[in-house]
């Protein structure tokens, strides 16, 4: 399997002597960087209260243009501050110290344009499966329906956020990128599976506790399930990409080149 893609240049790397895993890491980067992972977060769920009201609007017209719409709008309004918190999640899973106003702002300023196709593409997909979802009760297609939804749903996450941690890591285009989640879904298909579990099973909670679960939309918005899922795939695509390697040997180079 080939894939496609070189770190970015802009994406600073510091060495330690060994990381911790699993839970422990997550606590480590959560008592260093909560405040930073926490406005990231808050910023994504304010810009994605437009898409939450065309999704909301569309279901109590029973409008599926209105639902697709709102999804290529919703996620083009939120796309550019969702790739803003996933930077911010990564830099602080490698221990990047720069300073996050500074860092934030750049990486939006930088890459806003970049995030719109994607935003406005993967808007439009979960927009028409949570219209089909929320209308299971009128369609007649019984158990079949229900099962195609679930894996289509099912598929879609998991691309999804091999797609978008790529995006944050890596430059190329949105053909490249989407290539390369259906080779990492396959190629790291157990991990496909253990990441799209937790992203579903934390949707299902929001979508069921709502509206009681805006409450954990503040306190833990998207940005922490994702932080959980990009420990558990960062090692893969540095596996793939040789992610750390490629950043050390250009600090050397930028070090010598200052000497």
């Amino acid at each position: 399997m080939r894939f496609s893609g070189t770190p970015r240049p802009d994406f600073d790397y510091m060495q330690e002597e060994k990381r911790a895993t699993g839970l422990k890491r997550v606590w480590e980067v959560l008592s260093r960087d909560y405040i930073r992972l926490y406005a990231a977060g808050m910023l994504n769920v304010l810009t994605m209260v437009p898409l939450g009201f065309l999704l909301g609007y569309a279901q109590a017209t029973h409008s599926i243009l209105i639902s697709m719409l709102g999804g290529i709008l919703g996620g083009m309004i939120a796309a550019p501050c969702f790739y803003g918190m996933c930077d911010s999640l990564m830099r602080s899973l490698r221990n990047d110290y720069t300073g996050w106003r500074e860092q934030y702002g750049t990486s939006i300023r930088e890459n806003w344009k970049s995030t719109l196709f994607p935003g406005a593409f993967w808007g439009m997909i979960f927009s028409l499966q949570f219209f089909i979802l929320m209308h299971l009760h009128v369609l007649d297609g019984g158990v079949l329906i229900l099962v195609s939804l679930f894996v289509s749903i099912a598929v879609f996450t998991g691309l999804f956020l091999w797609f978008i941690s790529q995006h944050v890591l890596i430059q190329i285009g949105f053909a490249a990128l989407f290539k390369n989640s259906f080779l990492l879904f396959f190629r790291f298909f157990p991990k496909t599976v253990e990441i799209t579990a937790a992203a579903l099973v934390y949707l299902g909670l929001l979508l069921r506790m709502f509206p009681n679960s805006v409450f954990l939309l503040i306190s833990a918005g998207f940005w922490l399930p994702l932080l959980c899922i990009f420990l558990i795939i960062y090692p893969s695509l540095d596996q793939i990409f040789s992610i750390e390697t490629t950043l050390q040997k250009r600090k050397k180079s930028s070090a010598q080149n200052e000497d």
